[in-house]
């Protein structure tokens, strides 16, 4: 054999033995984690529970049966049901003089955001959902709520629009119920509201069912602060109902179990990535293109290694449950290591990828809780104060003042563990936030010229559209979660 040939079959066993090597080190890269990790510390139990026990089944029912103004013009604004003898209400505008239904929707919202009144339109929407409103006082008698369990993030949230929907009539309801004179009706439903959150909350779900019970027990919270300095309810029964907010603090189980139910989605959507019955991203175009694409998603992705990765991620959520925010683990470790899973190293391009997707959102629940125990703190304070001011004919110098009297203590704020704050001079009382700095509260005007000034906003020639747009963020995006004592 010639030395060329020689050298040749030389130079074709170094390739052959360069190729299976960097095969071998690839596959060996692609291996996954050997088994799924041991994650029964995240299971979510839901209990077994007949539909009329079931808070959500009349919730449901409520739900199909409210008829309120909507956006779309195939919308129709039917006469008044026959509860009413089939007549519209007094004042109700004639079919033939009808609106758009986007006209009546605008007027309805400006309503439920107690920019404006119209007695005859409140009427006909509260005489319009009555069979709702009894559904939803019949789920609040429930023993327990248990809501639909989601098979993926994908699903249709859709079901998520009743219960707020409901606040909003119990919210409007409830102000009727003021301008008539009837407070301590007023003040109930609002205390209903904050129960109804609470139930939802505990309803054995996902994250997005903790938000939403959030958003419906904020609407009660916010109901009290707005009908308090108002109120002619007696001082005692104003301490009354303080002292029944604080049984509605968030529950830590209760938000360790809406966490698991978050781990439980994503798990299944992961499942279903890893099976090809979903991916990240839209269809790519073509046959060919999408064969693929969908086999490189399932080369790249190890899902025992990114379950594991996310069960850590879950787990040090939960373990701040009973913790205040200042102790709340903060998202980057997380995400560095979901960017890192995309490296060629790692070779779990998809398992990043969908890691990076999820963990910001994941990372918000900390926030919420402490969002929801600050409205219900607000509200006990406001009502403890007026109390305070109804029997001593002015505003304690400190909330310390409140205690025992008024308050069995000085709620925590929950963002940072410490008391409430009061600014006496600013009248107002406020939390810190999550930037867990306190500036002292911020009034709403402070609010509106710092942020006309960060817009670049001339005061003098600011429209009242622009005011609105800027006053509507007020106090959730102030420095300061502050709000103001108008009394």
């Amino acid at each position: 054999m010639s030395t060329s040939k020689k050298t040749l079959l030389v130079l074709a066993g170094i390739a052959l033995v360069l190729v299976v090597g960097a095969f071998s080190a690839f596959m060996i890269l692609l291996r996954d984690e050997p088994a799924p990790p041991d994650d029964s510390d995240l299971v979510l139990v839901r209990p077994v529970l007949a539909a009329d026990q079931n808070a959500w089944t009349y919730y449901a029912q409520a739900g199909e049966k409210r008829n309120l103004p909507r956006w779309d013009e195939d919308s129709k604004w039917p006469p008044a049901p026959a509860a009413s003898g089939g007549k519209p209400p007094e004042g109700a505008a004639k079919p033939e003089e009808a609106e758009s239904p986007s006209k009546i929707r605008d007027r309805w919202e400006a309503i439920v955001n107690n920019t404006a009144w119209e007695q005859p339109l409140v009427d006909e929407v509260l005489a319009r959902n009555a069979a709702a409103l009894a559904l939803w006082e019949k789920a609040l008698a429930a023993p327990e709520c248990l809501v639909p369990e989601s098979k993926d993030v994908m699903q249709d949230n859709s079901w998520a629009f009743p219960p707020v929907d409901l606040g909003q009539l119990v919210t409007v309801r409830a102000r009727n119920y003021a301008r008539q004179g009837n407070d301590e009706a007023a003040m109930e439903d609002a205390m209903r509201l904050v129960r109804s959150g609470h139930q939802i909350q505990g309803g054995k779900g996902e994250l997005l069912v903790y938000v939403v019970g959030i958003g419906v027990k904020g609407m009660g919270c916010d109901l009290m602060r707005e009908l308090a300095p108002k109120s002619r309810l007696a001082p005692d029964r104003l301490r009354r109902y303080a002292a029944e907010l604080a049984r509605y603090e968030a529950d830590p189980q209760v938000f360790a179990d809406a966490m698991r139910g978050e781990y439980r989605l994503w798990q299944r959507t992961s499942d279903m990535l890893g099976s090809g019955a979903t991916r990240i991203g839209g269809p790519p175009a073509g046959r060919l293109k999408q064969r693929v694409t969908d086999g490189l998603e399932r080369t790249f992705f190890k899902p025992n290694r990114t379950r594991r990765l996310m069960a850590e991620a879950c787990r040090e959520i939960i373990a701040m449950a009973p913790r205040h925010f200042v102790d709340a683990p903060r998202p980057d470790k997380f995400l560095n290591a979901a960017r890192a899973e995309q490296g060629f190293v790692a070779s779990n391009y998809m398992g990043g990828k969908l890691l990076e997707i999820s963990i910001p959102s994941l990372f918000l629940g900390p926030a919420y809780k402490c969002d929801t125990n600050v409205w219900a703190a607000a509200a006990r304070v406001i009502l403890a104060m007026e109390a305070f001011k109804l029997e001593k004919g002015r505003l304690p110098a400190s909330l310390n003042e409140l205690v025992p009297d008024y308050l069995d203590a000085v709620p925590l704020d929950d963002f940072d563990g410490k008391p409430f704050r009061y600014n006496a001079a600013k009248k107002l009382i406020y939390s810190v936030g999550e930037d867990l700095k306190d500036d002292g509260g911020t009034t709403k005007q402070e609010f509106l010229n710092a942020t006309m000034k960060e817009r670049d906003i001339d005061p003098k020639a600011a429209t009242p559209e622009e005011l609105k747009d800027i006053g509507s963020d007020y106090p959730w995006k102030a420095p300061d979660l502050s709000f103001p004592i108008d009394f």
